[in-house]
């Protein structure tokens, strides 16, 4: 049961603190730790990049539905108001921001330094899969499949720009076109 006083509103208050507070600490940890001008999150170039992965996210996630439709197993079976979009905006900001940063930008990123592309890549994407676990109705195979997809797509995202805006993006429109438009 929710909270007392607790919110849509006040949930997506929380995920935008928690999602500065992760851009904050990434930047203290790159420039103070690391000692370096990280360019992962400079703002020229971001708000395209941004909606370049946004647009990968939608348009993914709308063709992956349709497979699944298209051999009857996705049906609709309701619909829900305008009012979900927002606990589904705190889900997507949350979600994209502070997995990307953590997974893309600080594991992937110390990896690769360490071992190699190939080897930051699939260990990137074998932690993702598995922070998926705590999720509702997860399973071993679930999480394999996540690591997989999404895992795999959006560190090779980031090899690509070597930057996180476009992984954010995608990251941010596949789980709310996944939970928001099509509820599964």
């Amino acid at each position: 049961a929710p909270l007392p006083g607790r919110t849509d509103w006040v949930d997506l208050g929380i995920s935008i603190a928690a999602a500065a507070s992760t851009i904050l600490a990434y930047w203290i940890f790159t420039h103070l730790i690391e000692r370096k001008a990280s360019q992962d999150l400079a703002l020229k170039g971001a708000g395209r990049e941004w909606g370049l992965g946004a647009a990968l996210g939608f348009g993914a996630m709308v063709a992956t539905i349709s497979v699944i439709w298209l051999f009857g197993g996705y049906h609709v079976t309701g619909h829900n108001g305008a009012s979900v979009l927002v606990g589904v905006a705190s889900m997507a900001i949350v979600s994209g921001i502070t997995e990307e940063i953590l997974l893309r930008g600080v594991v992937f990123r110390l990896l690769e330094q360490w071992l190699g592309s190939i080897a930051a890549l699939a260990l990137s994407a074998a932690l993702f899969g598995a922070m998926h676990l705590g999720n509702p109705n997860a399973s071993w195979l679930a999480a394999f499949a996540i690591a997989i997809e999404a895992g795999i797509m959006l560190g090779a995202i980031y090899m690509l720009t070597r930057r996180l805006w476009a992984a954010i993006g995608l990251h941010m429109a596949w789980n709310a076109t996944q939970g928001g438009l099509f509820g599964v």
